[in-house]
């Protein structure tokens, strides 16, 4: 584990409340912060001093800002207010403090400037939206059951909510209503969500674990989880993918995880505390108990001194169920028993007997039989040693996917590896 060159944007005074919370309005350099004392700060970041906008008497959980800088806040209490520190008109109190566990505001999202979504305790959802004539219209979201730590929008066109459970809900907004389109179940308690664009969102949960999901093909409206990251040693807080969709961080208790969609590589930076993460450009922010640091993103770096075994990359490719899992099962654990389909793509690592110089190891690339997957894994095909492509002799379909998939990588992929045929269910009778 190493450290970022960290530039301190902003430091906090000792004995400084814990930040819960916080926004970043780059082009104004201002910084909200939200507190466990209940303190709303606004951070002027270029005289580095702050003053205090608004006193919650309740811990703060989520500070959102809106496309015309609107900050909504909610708290434990149950409250959630609207400020405008640019402008300076009154606070509007969009929902009274009740002190109850069944109203306490976990996270806000802004959909546009005049819809907002406001997550609860027991699976509560309610969205505001906006009114000419009557002030804000109030209405539920039905389907959660649990507490909703994890809500994020793209661009005002999806909204994603994520529970406890691990339950997470996509819907489809269109002029402040909301559709059910995709519903997901992953393990682990969701914390935060960010999405790039339409195409990519990021989540993290309670133990640290990082599930990125993109879209089934270019066209849909489903999603589908393709990387599971879990490395992290603290409690899981935030997460946000850069500007150009290549990097995701996320922050941790105990550190900072960067991974690099390119090269599929992970690095974990010594920070502690990391509550929020922004991204501008190349630059990345970091909100924590001690203050407001940014650094320069860079790609993640292998030193070829710290590799100290050799090793082969092989591609597993293929229809679903034509026995790739199981066969990497088979090798890595001598069974078959627990094998199930691979969906997105999965490591296996097979440790050969040690020679006198280094580790040997056949690093196993399993990649999912759905139709849309290969596609999106062509780019990371290129360094493969060997290609194995899968097809059942019992099905002809497969056998046919199997040719698709040769065409694919003779087009597409530029490598001198070996391609090798495997037919699979060999001991059935030929269909």
């Amino acid at each position: 584990m190493a450290s970022v060159d960290l530039v301190e944007v902003v430091p906090f005074p000792e004995g400084f409340p814990s930040v819960t919370a916080g926004a970043f309005l780059r082009e104004e350099n201002i910084l909200l912060s939200g507190h466990e004392n209940g303190f709303v700060l606004l951070w002027d970041l270029k005289n580095k001093k702050h003053s205090k906008l608004y006193e919650c008497n309740s811990p703060v959980r989520a500070i959102s800002c809106s496309t015309n800088k609107e900050i909504a806040v909610g708290c434990d209490s149950g409250i959630l207010v609207l400020l405008r520190p640019i402008g300076g008109t009154k606070p509007e109190i969009l929902q009274e403090a009740s002190y109850s566990k069944h109203s306490r505001v976990w996270r806000i999202v802004w959909i546009g400037k005049d819809t907002l979504v406001a997550t609860s305790t027991y699976g509560t959802i309610k969205c505001f939206t906006r009114s000419t004539t009557s002030g804000w219209a109030v209405k539920n979201l039905q389907g959660h059951s649990n507490s909703v730590f994890g809500a994020a929008s793209s661009d005002g066109k999806f909204l994603t909510t994520a529970d406890f459970a691990g339950y997470i809900i996509l819907w489809e907004h269109n002029d402040g209503n909301f559709s059910q389109i995709q519903q997901l179940n992953v393990v682990g308690n969701i914390q935060d969500i960010c999405w790039y664009k339409d195409e990519v969102f990021a989540a993290v949960t309670r133990s640290g674990r990082i599930l990125l999901f993109e879209k089934e093909t270019a066209g849909s409206n489903r999603w589908q989880l393709m990387y599971e990251i879990e490395i992290a040693t603290g409690m899981g807080n935030s997460v946000t993918v850069t500007d150009d969709g290549k990097t995701v961080f996320a922050g941790t208790g105990s550190e900072l995880i960067q991974f690099d969609f390119d090269s599929q590589q992970t690095y974990q930076h010594s920070l502690t505390d990391v509550k929020k993460i922004f991204s501008e450009g190349e630059t990345v922010y970091l909100l924590t108990d001690k203050g407001f640091y940014s650094f320069a993103k860079k790609d993640i770096e292998i030193r070829k001194d710290l590799i100290n075994y050799r090793f082969v990359k092989i591609s597993l490719l293929g229809h679903t169920g034509t026995g790739k899992t199981t066969l990497c099962n088979y090798i890595i654990s001598g069974n078959v028993c627990d094998a199930k389909s691979t969906f997105g793509k999965r490591i296996w690592s097979w440790n050969l007997p040690r020679d006198d110089v280094v580790d040997k190891r056949i690093i196993l690339s399993d990649y999912g039989g759905q139709e849309a997957v290969l596609e999106t894994f062509l780019p990371f095909l290129k360094d493969s040693d060997m290609f194995l492509i899968f097809y059942k002799q019992t099905d002809k379909t497969t056998f046919e996917k199997a040719l698709r998939i040769l065409d694919l990588l003779s087009k597409r992929v530029k490598s001198g590896a070996n391609v090798l045929f495997i037919q699979t269910f060999i001991d059935h009778e030929m269909n």
